[in-house]
């Protein structure tokens, strides 16, 4: 069931549900869609000149060790640091601390060769965009990102794991109308009302894949790449992401298809919460909307058949560290 779905063009409100007129004011659970505003946050952070994507989280975070101190704010920002990853684990880490967790995780893979769609390593951005501002991450992000855009303190609440980091890959809370504003921000380039809060080039880099993942730019899904690995399950898929929808398309993406579309070629804007609609509806409503605007490209072909449920399932669970961590935070050797 669709809670709120709300289309923009050219700035404007264009289309809503009957339900929008109460349930676009409440706050609703963004689930991955955190990741991108997380996005948004460093990019902020990197046009204050606080921060640079290449900068090595070491010179924020210190007390770690030479491998983990030169994992960059890049790699962490395109899911490529290299670390071990494993859902379990990484979920079960995160309710106590999530920096820790992250990187207490060995290397697995060179940084920045490796596609792995990680949770504890964007609250280790949060962490060090925090470290960077010499303040709560909350506090820089609630005056530096959500109240230029008119996201008022007191309306989003946002979670934090037992050491008290922010959790950056779920659990912040927004008004669907207030999620518009962030996907305006980011539709203009990083401006609102004429001032830069974004660099334009840190928002084209959210928009653009890597060789480790095509579909995947900083914390954010791209429709660019011609093939795409998912982030649930970690397969391959040798097509974009959304095969109807312009190759421009940015997609702010959580769990139980909590969205924001972004599509600059057509100044179009939607944002939907809610439950899980039909398989691959995503194809379907960009195929029924697209032919009602005269910019559009056409687009021609059968809608794709629904992803089949297979997993990677080395990214479940890692017994090993789960046991290894587990008597660590025990006192055990």
């Amino acid at each position: 069931m669709t809670a709120s779905f709300r289309i923009y063009r050219h700035g404007c409100l264009i289309g809503e549900t009957a339900r929008d007129a109460t349930t676009s004011v409440e706050p609703h659970q963004l689930f991955s869609m955190t990741k991108s505003v997380v996005g948004l946050a460093v990019g902020r952070a990197v046009t204050l000149g606080l921060i640079s994507v290449d900068d090595p989280i070491g010179r924020y975070l210190p007390g770690l060790d030479d491998a983990h101190a030169a994992i960059t704010v890049r790699q962490l920002l395109t899911q490529t640091s290299g670390l071990r990853f494993g859902w379990v684990n990484d979920l079960a880490g995160s309710t106590e601390n999530s920096v820790g967790e992250a990187m207490s995780m060995p290397f697995v893979h060179p940084g920045g060769t490796f596609f792995e769609y990680a949770q504890t390593t964007v609250t280790t951005l949060t962490a060090v965009v925090g470290a960077a501002a010499g303040e709560d991450f909350q506090a820089f992000v609630s005056r530096e990102l959500f109240e230029p855009v008119g996201i008022e303190p007191g309306t989003w609440t946002w979670w934090r794991d037992g050491a008290g980091n922010t959790q950056g890959y779920a659990w912040l809370q927004l008004r669907p109308r207030d999620m518009a504003r962030l996907g305006t921000l980011t539709l203009a380039g990083g401006l609102w009302a004429d001032r830069r809060l974004i660099d334009a080039g840190f928002v084209a880099e959210m928009d653009d894949g890597t060789e480790a993942n095509a579909g995947y730019g900083f914390l954010s899904q791209t429709n660019r790449g011609k093939w795409h690995i998912s982030t649930f399950g970690g397969v391959r898929r040798e097509r974009r992401v959304i095969a109807s929808a312009p190759p421009d398309t940015l997609i702010f993406s959580g769990f139980l298809e909590q969205a924001a579309y972004v599509v600059p070629s057509l100044d179009l804007l939607i944002v939907r919460f809610g439950l899980p609609p039909e398989p691959q509806w995503k194809d379907h409503l960009f195929r029924a909307l697209l032919p009602g605007i005269p910019e559009a490209p056409p687009f021609e072909g059968p809608v794709p058949p629904a992803d089949p449920i297979d997993w990677d399932w080395n990214d479940m669970i890692d017994i090993g560290e789960a046991v290894r961590r587990a008597n660590e935070l025990s006192g055990w050797r």
